[in-house]
């Protein structure tokens, strides 16, 4: 923190263990990290910061990351998950750089934070759109139609659409778009199966359609994104 402004030219996180800052990445809002926060700043932004008291931190620099990252503060859900693994990092340094157990651990806390990171659906105030959504979620792998779903609401299709675009903001098609890019993420990361395994699981016809979705919202295939976390 020796200077006011730096510019990251790859994908940083900090994580503070300790102490407070406050900070603003690019043209964002300001805000005041401490003990628990994460500060993410993607590729060539700009990182204003002013210890507050005396700051402990993580610094993770991630050479390539295969989704880009959006920057700003969050309090991730669980710091201890996080911490663990960091220090799990930390003594395998110590002994002399990372092992395959050590670049899980980073893994895992990079697709932590930008899990948390990524846009959820929307709180809802409407039950039944809640009921809806719940129905899509726990259910990636049918073929959903809207007269399916609205049937399921006891509601017409027109009506149905109209209330569950009120309550999301967005089409049931593309928030089940996003369910289940969002699911086919978390299996890359979490799970061995193959893509065209977890293309079924997610609902889709076959692995191509599969990649061609996530690449658009990924920037990347499968493939190249689960590669990118595990090495």
């Amino acid at each position: 923190f020796d200077f006011p402004c730096e510019r990251v030219e790859r994908e940083v996180i900090f994580l503070c263990a300790g102490g407070r800052f406050s900070c603003r990445v690019e043209a964002g809002p300001e805000a005041v990290a401490a003990r628990g926060d994460a500060v993410l700043c993607p590729p060539g932004a700009r990182l204003y910061r002013q210890a507050l008291e005396p700051v402990a931190l993580y610094v993770l620099q991630f050479e390539k990351s295969p989704v880009p990252c959006r920057g700003g503060i969050l309090r991730p859900a669980d710091f201890g998950r996080l911490e663990s693994d960091l220090l799990q990092i930390e003594g395998g340094w110590r002994l002399g750089g990372f092992s395959p157990a050590e670049t899980h651990y980073l893994s895992d806390v990079w697709y932590a934070l930008h899990r948390e990171r990524a846009p959820a659906a929307p709180p809802c105030g409407d039950p039944e759109m809640a009921a809806a959504l719940a129905l899509l979620h726990n259910n990636l792998a049918e073929k959903w139609t809207v007269p399916a779903l609205a049937a399921a609401c006891g509601l017409s299709p027109t009506a149905f659409i109209r209330r569950f675009s009120r309550a999301f903001g967005n089409t049931p098609a593309a928030l089940l778009i996003s369910l289940r890019l969002r699911e086919g993420a978390r299996l890359l990361t979490e799970s061995a199966l193959s893509v065209a395994e977890i293309a079924r699981r997610c609902g889709y016809q076959n692995e191509f359609y599969f990649s061609a979705s996530f690449r658009r919202a990924y920037g990347a295939p499968p493939s190249a994104f689960r590669r990118a976390l595990r090495t």
